[in-house]
């Protein structure tokens, strides 16, 4: 495990205790696992890592056609070829963060302290550097999605604080949210944009966290509990389902030991329910599949994929991820059949799921 990553995980989790101390209204479920059955899923292909070209894997996403995976790591960014089973191209990068795929075949990076932009992904060189309105490069980039109706790239971003809507056809931007988010005494620490791209978890320094409106950069609520102690706090995923928010952290005791929680509740911070875990379930990286209505979480404790139902009420399978440490990316293709994993080591796997599953 890379030592950020370890530290990063180490900051998950004290957030977890402390919020388990804090005053939560609503009903805390701990979750045992002995009930549990093994499945099986093929391993349709894998990308083995090398620590020189592709290692530490930051994120993973599928195209809109699920032809292709974009996965960007520490120091490389790949389009991966997902029926030809290869690289299509492969750009090194420095300090790789985000990445995300519009609905065009377009592309965005968040690397090397600054943003970029592919219109087309057959070419590798057809990139632009995305800057702020004064032509300064962005700088620290907390998250980054494309809208469904892929007109607009929606970026939550440092430098100043805030959130910054890219219009795709007529390449102007739209800044909302620096009132909120830019303040020089309480740096904003990390951002996940949700997966409907309505709504951002933000993560501050001395202010905790808090949900803002990507539309319009307006503060929206705060989870209940989660207002104090951010530096020990870390986001791990964030999916928007209807009404609700399923928000997966990482918590650090004082004692050093890292507890997981899921959170579900509402966009105006009413946590309907909160799933905490025993020092045997470190959680790092979630996804939705909204084909199968499923929902998999991996573990690090034990590097395991486990599956459930879409309303977090039945865990339905563990599958082994195969990973020699852990998971650190995850990301279902837009038909719900493929499952990709991406772990610490830069190994990429895909995962067929069976129909029904």
């Amino acid at each position: 495990m890379s030592a950020y990553l370890f530290t990063a995980m180490i900051a998950s989790i004290f957030l977890l205790t402390i919020s388990m101390q804090g005053a939560l209204s609503p009903t805390i479920v701990f979750q045992s696992f002995t009930s549990a059955s093994n499945c099986h899923l093929e391993l349709i292909s894998e990308m083995v890592g090398e620590s020189d070209v592709l290692n530490d894997i930051q994120d993973i996403v599928f195209d809109s056609s699920g032809n292709y995976l974009a996965l960007i790591s520490q120091n490389s960014v790949v389009i991966w070829d997902i029926s030809q089973k290869q690289i299509k191209w492969r750009l090194p990068v420095f300090r790789g963060g985000k990445v995300a795929f519009g609905a065009n075949s377009n592309l965005a990076i968040a690397a090397n302290g600054s943003l970029y932009f592919w219109g087309d992904i057959s070419n590798i060189n057809s990139w632009i550097e995305l800057k702020d309105e004064v032509g300064n490069p962005l700088g620290w980039v907390g998250d980054l999605t494309f809208t469904p109706m892929n007109d607009e790239l929606i970026v939550v971003s440092g430098g100043k604080y805030r959130i910054i809507r890219y219009r795709l056809k007529d390449s102007t931007a739209v800044y909302l949210g620096e009132e909120l988010l830019n303040d020089e005494f309480d740096s904003t620490i990390q951002a996940l944009i949700s997966s409907d791209g309505r709504s951002a978890a933000i993560l501050k320094a001395s202010d905790g966290m808090f949900f803002v409106n990507s539309e319009t950069g307006d503060l929206l609520g705060r989870p209940d509990g989660l207002t104090t102690y951010s530096s020990h706090i870390r986001l791990l995923s964030f999916i928007q389902k209807e009404a609700l928010s399923y928000l997966l952290i990482n918590e650090q005791a004082e004692s050093g030991a890292i507890y997981s929680r899921l959170l579900i509740s509402t966009v105006s911070g009413e946590v309907i329910k909160a799933y905490d875990y025993d020092f045997e379930v470190v959680w790092t990286q979630a996804a939705f599949n909204s084909v199968n209505n499923l929902l998999v979480l991996s573990n690090a404790t034990d590097k395991k994929l486990y599956f459930y139902d879409e309303d977090y009420e039945k865990l339905i399978c563990i599958v082994d991820s195969l990973e020699s440490q852990m998971v650190t990316a995850l990301a279902f293709s837009p038909d719900g059949t493929l499952l990709a994993s991406g772990g610490a080591d830069g190994t990429v796997r895909l995962w067929g799921i069976p129909a029904g599953e």
